[in-house]
């Protein structure tokens, strides 16, 4: 297996011999935060929750190696969508408005129930393992 620094020379190379405006980014699993290395960024080591998609875009134009687990995350549809927890859909749907992703929770009910139901619900009943 590759170490981190073999991925981010091969990543540095492409980002070099293609030109591109942002940093490639690579993307490991783990099961156990003491695989963690101890030289990447989290964001709670920064007093700050962030979602998965933020800590991607910030690697990617800064070219940082980030970690996130479900205590550095405050997106609900990334931490029930990676099974780090079970939500009903009440909650799911409260978590939205709370966030200020919808207007209200009628507005979310009828989107769950036409988009997510149909659509993703296979990412959200991966959280109620």
């Amino acid at each position: 297996m590759k170490s981190i620094e073999e991925f981010k020379e091969a990543g540095q190379q492409i980002f070099d011999k293609l030109h591109l405006s942002t940093y490639p980014v690579g993307i490991k699993y783990i099961k156990d935060s003491k695989e963690i290395p101890r030289n990447v960024t989290r964001p709670r080591a920064m007093k700050k929750q962030m979602s998965i998609c933020q800590t991607f875009a910030m690697a990617r134009k800064w070219g940082i190696s980030y970690a996130i687990t479900a205590e550095d995350n405050f997106c609900t549809p990334a931490t029930v969508g990676h099974g780090w927890v079970s939500i009903t859909m009440e909650e799911f749907i409260e978590s939205q408005v709370r966030q200020g992703w919808h207007k209200d929770e009628q507005a979310e009910k009828r989107r769950a129930e036409k988009i997510y139901m149909k659509n993703y619900k296979n990412v959200i009943e991966l959280g109620y393992r």
